[in-house]
């Protein structure tokens, strides 16, 4: 009797096991930044379902995960990041989207670059932290075109800052992948483009050469078709006329 269990459970491990070889990949461990993490995370999950062993995701990060990949804590990394100065870090671009103005309800749209600096004097302006690299893109345009927004909040999280906006107590720049991750629509913010030469944020798929480019194109491949399929069209839902300013990158 003891004898039949043991085979039993013998077979039942050596069938596991060959369920894992079965896998496209046994093992992954992916890092998502939180502006990413809400919209894409429930639709990668089900799509490496099956195709993945044992998947690991760590979201909700606002940190830089470079650091992490380098150091071999991810197999790869979906970020806004670019893997300067790192020689043996592989990038395939995922999606481009548009930085926007987001003004509470009660804000007139500003129809030029006049009008924003009128806004940025009269209304505090709610930001990202400093170090952001989303942060040093706007301080870049702001500075283009002489703008000088005045205000000391700085947060981590999308939800604290379009909260801030939707409540009237300031005005922002984001994208609408951060709008979409504060849970926000038009119903709550107005929403709109730069008055002219409007900067665009790239989300990239980061891995380490050393580690092969088969799990990166398979859960590249995931990702666009997720956002090409799912994601764009919830982003120009909740925010119309964006067009084809979120676009599948090149």
């Amino acid at each position: 009797q003891r004898a039949r269990k043991l085979f039993a459970e013998f077979d039942d491990i050596r069938a596991g096991v060959a369920r894992y070889k079965e896998r496209d990949i046994p093992e992954l461990h992916i890092g998502l930044v939180e502006s990413i993490a809400v919209a894409l995370l429930p639709h990668l999950v089900a799509g490496l379902k099956g195709r993945v062993g044992s998947l690991s995701i760590t979201s909700g990060t606002t940190h830089p995960l470079m650091p992490e990949l380098r150091d071999g804590a991810f197999d790869m990394i979906v970020t806004t990041e670019q893997p300067d100065g790192i020689d043996d870090a592989q990038m395939m671009p995922l999606l481009t989207e548009p930085l926007l103005l987001v003004l509470p309800k009660t804000e007139e749209p500003p129809l030029d670059w006049e009008g924003v600096a009128e806004l940025a004097a009269r209304l505090e302006f709610v930001r990202f932290g400093r170090k952001r690299r989303l942060s040093k893109i706007i301080d870049h345009q702001f500075a283009r075109f002489g703008i000088e927004p005045h205000g000391t909040l700085e947060f981590d999280s999308s939800f604290a800052i379009i909260d801030r906006v939707r409540k009237g107590l300031g005005w922002a720049v984001s994208t609408p992948l951060c709008i979409f991750a504060a849970g926000a629509s038009i119903e709550d913010v107005t929403l709109i483009p730069f008055p002219s030469s409007t900067p665009v944020r790239c989300v990239n798929l980061i891995w380490m050469s050393e580690r092969g480019g088969g799990p990166a194109r398979l859960v590249g491949k995931a990702c666009r078709d997720i956002f090409e399929s799912l994601i764009i069209p919830e982003l120009q839902a909740r925010a119309p006329g964006l067009e084809d300013r979120v676009a599948i990158a090149q």
